[in-house]
């Protein structure tokens, strides 16, 4: 994963410059603080520690102490990873899918979004999201948004 975000971070193209699986949102929010902290691998280490970071403070308010345990054996089992990146942003849409606020089928749109340009078989989790949405037309373009933006960058780079 270093070594997807140090490409993009060093301004080489996924897919066309160097061969890559996934999809790169994981590596594109690496190489950010790649950029900002030098290209070390600490600087992959400090994303990792603030995005499992904003796990634990994500998992709190939705399982107040529980999260701990939970903490506690993600540490055991997950490697901070593109993985844990999903876990976070699945943990991210479950405290927002029970609150109550303006343009919420927009926001989980652009979540489940964020979901598939993370790993491309968690895109599957939009079919639930239109068929349990109040608004599907507000759902389906918070999903489209982040996908067309990655597609003219595909397409602009004659991918």
């Amino acid at each position: 994963c270093y070594g997807f975000a140090y490409n993009i971070s060093k301004g080489l193209v996924p897919y066309r410059d160097f061969n890559m699986i996934i999809t790169p949102l994981y590596s594109f929010s690496g190489s950010l603080f790649i950029k900002i902290f030098g290209n070390h691998l600490f600087s992959v280490h400090i994303f990792n520690a603030l995005f499992l970071a904003l796990f634990v403070t994500v998992g709190y308010k939705v399982l107040n102490k529980k999260i701990f345990i939970l903490w506690l054996l993600s540490l055991s089992i997950l490697y901070p990873s593109y993985n844990t990146f999903c876990v976070l942003i699945f943990c991210f849409f479950l405290f927002l899918y029970n609150k109550k606020f303006k343009h919420k089928d927009f926001v989980l749109g652009l979540i489940i979004a964020c979901l598939f340009l993370s790993k491309q078989t968690l895109g599957i989790l939009i079919l639930p999201l239109l068929f349990f949405s109040k608004d599907r037309i507000k759902c389906l373009i918070g999903f489209l948004f982040p996908c067309l933006i990655f597609l003219i960058y595909l397409i602009y780079f004659k991918l």
